[in-house]
């Protein structure tokens, strides 16, 4: 199981980890649906198994507990299109209408249905489980019945699976998945249940001579080609030498078992005459001629179009259509339904060919479903059993084939996990606990961060994080760069970002954001997890959703529990960041060209706020600043973000921090404007103390470890969700909405307290303490 020893990630076999119930009922109905569809005159049952998947399937989509993949869908619609289309001249439409239902409505329901909910390994080998039980059943039945004396085509056997044709179908389509739910058996050192499938195989060998059927012998061949050649394809080594060594004793064994059957089964001994007298080169030949007539159109989608456009053509009660299911979707619906057809049957392999370079598990899947898809392909291109119970259990068995290589729980590959946080550079610095979290959980896992160019600096250098992909919001546009631009570029990073089949997506934050939720659904991960607004149980695209308790505790910690659907509890980590160290030498160099004195703590000043409310006034600071340097207390390094105030896109605070440091020309108080966030970083890592206001600098520094004297204007629950985390600290709290209110005493006084704090046992540094100094009290 990749997912931890939590199973939060929802690995396992179950489909429905959070619904036991709907779990254990979709279990039932796939059971009761893999057992009948083989069975003749059980469409009663097979329709009630159906109804209940597709209920369960569908409340599952309603209550956001299942996220529905749609491989195929482009080819499945075209499809249909033109099957639809057939309606139009087609001899009965009503026939061709249920036809439709049954052959593709239902077939592509069953594909997406397996490939949502079947996507994990441990999944997969739950069905093949069931699968080696019905097959078992029949198998032993069929031998059963031709040693009592029933071994014509038209005995017992025929009764109960309609027809030795679609017998013959369903081996070649399990065959290669009993042969793969082996192999999984032998890797999991459960010997004696791999060799019990063997000779199961064994026996499906057995089944098929008994039902005198020609052409399953060739397909089995070609299936036991396509899996040698696959597996010579990802490497040539001793084992798939040996292998192939295999495959080819057994390649001759199923050749002599086919040229065995002509004997028994054909009016001539000789294989040659009997191909050259076989009746369907009549069929063919007549079937080409039909579809040359009319190319653009035919009988109307359904089998029996055949029968109801040409009546006169049935020369035995077997050869009434063209035993061959390309040419007879010619007959019913043209070349269009030719190029459709053949649009959704090349599709198929081509998806699953992913697959065959990916991890150990996952490429034997990819190699059983190829080796499945040729078999079962070329079977009906003597014949037609690709529909009914046939055509559905192989679509069935595709799609989960399909759904574990598109991503599930390969226990071989890695997890791949993308957390978004779009808000502004404190938001994104309080993330960094999750992410720490997130690694030393999955040490093998993908772990990505989508963020935005304003706030990505904050990442680099952060061990742990395999990519950061920032985008750029349109109010941040660079100069002369087109309206539609940004735009542009993320369009073309969201799909890249889809294409890397994200397991997780995780909505990072302590609030619902729309946002940030039509980002995840465009990315299109297997689960995405975030906050639900509040009083809402459920939004679409958020299956893993969080009801908010409501009670009141910092950011850190709230974007900390939105790691408990992967397995993840605890109490967070501190807040990281990492300084660039050329820029740290650079600032060294600079401070000490001022005329820096080491020995002294050094204080850093972040005097830029972008909200007005939080900016303290420049006459407060520069007697603050006066009265810490006046006692040679400690050196203040006054940090900014650089340009004119009125910039509308960039605000900046060079002559606030002209007029700052015009006055205190005579105190060490040395100019760092920092012009980057990875300056910022830089500078804030040298100081010992940093003073504040509520912002991303100031979080940026606790990140560093340094402790944080922060002005906070007065708004409720403000100090007690962003305070600055596991430092020493005091906050300021302003007795109104504006940090200018708080006066020069209150942060003397603060400042002190803080001295004090950093003086104690360094057990305060390893559990912060929460002070807070209202402003209020020294009026």
């Amino acid at each position: 199981m990749r997912y931890g020893d939590g199973d939060g990630g929802g690995g396992g076999g179950d489909v429905f980890p959070t619904a036991p119930r709907a779990d254990r009922a979709f279990w039932i109905a796939l059971a009761v649906l893999v057992a009948v569809l083989p069975v003749g005159g059980t469409v009663a049952l097979r329709s009630l198994a159906l109804l209940a998947l597709f209920c369960i399937a569908g409340w599952a989509l309603a209550a956001n507990r299942l996220r529905l993949h749609q491989p195929l869908l482009a080819p499945w619609l075209a499809y249909a299109g033109v099957a639809l289309a057939s309606l139009a001249y087609a001899i009965d439409p009503a026939y061709s209408l249920s036809e439709i239902r049954v052959e593709i409505l239902f077939p592509a329901l069953l594909f997406w249905i397996a490939a949502s909910c079947l996507r994990s390994e441990t999944a997969l080998q739950r069905l093949l489980a069931l699968l080696a039980l019905v097959a078992t059943f029949l198998v032993l039945y069929c031998l059963t019945t031709a040693a009592i004396g029933e071994t014509t085509k038209d005995g017992l056997i025929g009764t109960l699976y309609t027809g030795v044709g679609n017998f013959s179908t369903y081996l070649v389509t399990v065959m290669p998945l009993l042969a793969a739910f082996g192999w999984f058996r032998w890797q999991q050192r459960r010997h004696a249940d791999a060799w019990a499938l063997l000779l199961l195989l064994a026996l499906c060998n057995g089944a098929m001579y008994v039902t005198l059927n020609r052409q399953g012998f060739i397909a089995m061949a070609l299936e036991v080609a396509v899996l040698a050649g696959c597996l010579l394809l990802r490497g040539i080594n001793r084992r798939t030498l040996a292998t192939a060594g295999a495959a080819g004793v057994l390649l001759l064994v199923l050749g002599g078992l086919f040229v065995t059957q002509f004997e028994r089964h054909g009016e001539t001994s000789d294989v040659v005459q009997e191909v050259r007298i076989d009746p369907r080169w009549a069929m063919w030949r007549f079937a080409g001629e039909r579809i040359a007539a009319r190319p653009w159109s035919g009988g109307g989608f359904g089998l029996q179009s055949f029968r109801l456009a040409y009546p006169e053509f049935e020369p035995g009660t077997r050869h009434w259509h063209a035993h061959n299911m390309v040419l007879n979707k010619g007959i019913q619906m043209g070349l269009p339904g030719i190029a459709a057809f053949l649009l959704l049957l090349a599709a198929l392999p081509l998806h699953l060919w992913r697959g065959l370079r990916r991890q150990q598990n996952t490429a034997a899947i990819a190699i059983t479903g190829l080796a499945m898809v040729a078999g079962v392909y070329l079977k009906n291109m003597t014949d037609d059993f690709f529909l009914r119970g046939d055509g559905m259990l192989f679509w069935l068995l595709a799609g989960a084939i399909a759904g574990v290589i598109r991503g599930g729980d390969d226990r071989n590959g890695p997890l791949k996990i993308l957390v978004i946080r779009r808000d502004n550079i404190g938001d994104l610095v309080c993330t960094t606990p999750a992410l720490r979290a997130l690694r030393q959980h999955f040490p093998a896992a993908r772990i990505e961060v989508l963020v935005n160019d304003y706030n990505a600096p904050a990442l680099a250098g952060l061990p742990g994080i395999d990519a950061v992909h920032a985008y750029r919001k349109g109010k941040h546009r660079l100069a002369g760069e087109p309206r539609w631009s940004p735009y542009v570029a993320r369009i073309g990073l969201l799909w890249r970002l889809r294409r890397r089949r994200f397991d997780w997506t995780i909505i990072a934050g302590a609030h619902f954001s729309p946002y940030a939720l039509r980002l995840a659904r465009l990315v299109g991960a297997q689960r995405t997890v975030g906050y639900l607004p509040p009083g809402v149980t459920r939004v679409t695209g958020l299956g893993d959703g969080i009801v908010h308790d409501g009670q009141l505790c910092h950011e850190v910690e709230d974007v900390f529990r939105l790691l408990g659907p992967l397995g993840i509890a605890g109490t967070p980590g501190p807040l990281l960041v990492v300084a660039e160290r050329s820029l740290q030498e650079r600032f060294a160099g600079q401070l000490q060209d001022a005329g820096r004195r080491p020995g002294r703590p050094l204080l850093a000043v972040h005097i830029s706020a972008r909200e007005a409310e939080r900016r303290w006034p420049a006459e407060r600071f520069i007697a603050l600043l006066d009265r810490l340097t006046a006692d040679s207390r400690c050196e203040v390094m006054l940090l900014w973000a650089p340009g004119a105030a009125e910039d509308a896109l960039h605000p900046g605070d060079d002559a606030l921090a002209a007029h700052i440091l015009a006055a205190l020309a005579a105190r060490p108080v040395y100019p760092l404007p920092t012009r980057q966030l990875a300056e910022l970083i830089a500078a804030l890592a040298l100081c010992d103390l940093a003073i504040a206001s509520d912002g991303g600098a100031m979080h940026l520094a606790a990140a560093l470890g340094k402790p944080v004297l922060a002005f906070f204007e007065n708004a409720e629950g403000k100090t007690r969700h962003w305070y600055p985390w596991q430092v020493p600290h005091q906050l300021l709290i302003s007795p109104t909405f504006a940090v200018a209110d708080i006066s020069l005493d209150a942060a003397l006084a603060g400042f002190d307290r803080l001295m004090a704090e950093c003086q104690e046992k360094t057990g305060a540094l390893r559990r912060p303490k929460y002070h807070a100094y209202h402003a209020e009290e020294d009026q």
